[in-house]
């Protein structure tokens, strides 16, 4: 996700932008090393989201 502006197709107002991933339940349980990464690219420098640092992937809890 590159943000070099405000995008201009969010809800006016809301302050947030959501995305969302999915992992089918038919490929069994989720492997050690999978994971999930968002990095957001600002004109000044990027922000690296990892779904399993954040503790997103482990379904235990």
């Amino acid at each position: 996700m590159d943000l070099w502006e405000v995008p201009d197709w969010a809800p006016s107002g809301s302050g947030s932008i959501t995305a969302g991933y999915g992992y089918p339940n038919e490929a069994g349980p989720i492997p050690e090393d999978f994971d999930i990464v968002f990095i957001v690219r600002y004109r000044d420098g990027a922000v690296t989201y990892s779904a399993r640092e954040m503790g997103l992937l482990d379904l235990a809890g």
